[in-house]
């Protein structure tokens, strides 16, 4: 990663209750001393002209996802083979985009909801209570995208 920046994406709408919760989330990251080749983006309400003016390379993404499971759940997955179709996302576009741009290098951190398409700003209970872990996951999965691999094997 010598030299390369990794973006640490937010993905979200402020105005629709659990959908806004990557950039509620982002907020409190961004109090946080990164290391200099971490780089901050917060993408609203599907802006994909925002993720298109990143350079290819290294990414972790944070969005709500919809997998019929309860919500509140962490889940880390591989965006390369993230299975569009089974896990669903009002950001498809920009998950799409995502996937061209970090060339098999990047990482879905998700927090699971029932229903994000509720107007508010209000996170639910479960998501909100999901936040602490979603962040520390989210702080592991770019500590592991930046950290050579010869330290991890």
């Amino acid at each position: 990663m010598k030299g390369e920046k990794l973006y640490l994406v937010a993905l979200g709408s402020p105005l629709r209750g659990d959908d806004g919760a990557a950039l509620v989330l982002m907020q409190r990251l961004a109090a946080f001393r990164w290391p200099p080749w971490v780089r901050l983006v917060t993408c609203v309400a599907g802006d994909v002209g925002t993720l298109l003016q990143l350079p290819s390379g290294p990414v972790v993404v944070m969005d709500v996802l919809h997998d019929g499971g309860p919500p509140g759940r962490v889940v880390m997955l591989s965006i390369e083979r993230l299975p569009l179709e089974v896990v669903t996302s009002l950001h498809q576009a920009p998950l799409a985009a995502l996937r061209v741009l970090c060339r098999g290098r990047g990482l879905l951190v998700g927090c699971t909801v029932s229903d994000s398409a509720l107007w508010g700003m209000t996170l639910s209970p479960p998501v909100r209570s999901a936040l602490p872990c979603w962040g520390a996951t989210v702080i592991q999965a770019v500590w592991l995208m930046g950290c050579p691999a010869a330290l991890i094997t």
